[in-house]
């Protein structure tokens, strides 16, 4: 009969133990690299879809003339959407809506289901693909066209103090109820816009902001509301360094 005792157990050794160490090691490793390059391509999935619908704007002004949701002849081509302006700047709560359907209806984007029964842009119940356009970011990112200065632009920027500037923008922001429109942290905005821009939030054609009408500093420094900034105190805009989720992301179209 075999008796148990103690001395019978086998330990590991420590070579065994550093080999187990280091393979555990390897794989956090790993994991956090993998969670590093989804981000990263994340990111770059902005400048991407920027670039698509910069090009789809510019075919389409080329084409009929002004830009999508603003010409005067929209209904002359598709029955179903609606007429602007033509005053060549885009009114977001309208015409940006209204840009999408028509970019789609004349063929230039292939993604989004964009409906007739176009309602007033409200920020948070947005749906990408709906009134806003699809943003490869994430399924609650969506993107808006606005012009800096206009009511009714979508983004409370009702002045033209703005930055100094009358600018139709391409806007990238969350459509998630209560996330005022931020969807990245200052170090991800800034080290997108030193890679793609000047690297300042006030300034060139990447500009980012505070959450929509907070009221506090998510993303920059300076006044916290937009409209107290101006073009003289835009250069001077810099990034906070924090990474709470308080950035959206404008890029001037012209």
């Amino acid at each position: 009969m075999l008796v148990y005792s103690p001395s019978n157990k086998k330990a590991f050794t420590l070579v065994e133990l550093s080999i187990v160490i280091v393979i555990v090691a390897l794989i956090i490793a790993g994991v956090t690299t993998g969670a590093g390059l989804v981000k990263q391509f994340k990111l770059r999935s902005i400048i991407t879809n920027k670039d698509s619908y910069t090009s789809a704007m510019r075919a389409f002004e080329l084409q009929y003339g002004g830009m999508a949701g603003d010409i005067t002849t929209a209904t002359s081509y598709w029955a179903e959407t609606v007429n602007g302006n033509g005053d060549k700047k885009i009114v977001g709560h309208t015409e940006g809506a209204r840009a999408w359907q028509q970019l789609k209806l004349a063929g230039l984007i292939n993604n989004g289901n964009y409906s007739a029964a176009l309602l007033f842009e409200v920020l948070g119940y947005d749906i990408p693909g709906g009134n806003v356009g699809v943003s490869g970011y994430s399924s609650t990112v969506g993107v808006r066209f606005f012009t800096f200065g206009l009511t009714q632009n979508g983004w409370g920027y009702a002045t033209s103090a703005v930055y100094g500037k009358y600018n139709t923008v391409f806007a990238f922001g969350s459509t998630d109820v209560g996330s005022r429109s931020a969807f990245l942290t200052p170090r991800e905005a800034a080290s997108l816009d030193r890679k793609f821009d000047d690297g300042k939030p006030g300034t060139g054609k990447l500009m980012a902001d505070n959450g929509f009408d907070e009221g506090v500093l998510t993303c920059r420094d300076g006044a916290a509301i937009a409209s107290a900034v101006d073009s003289s105190t835009a250069p001077t805009l810099t990034y906070l360094s924090t990474n709470a989720v308080g950035c959206r992301l404008m890029f001037i179209y012209k």
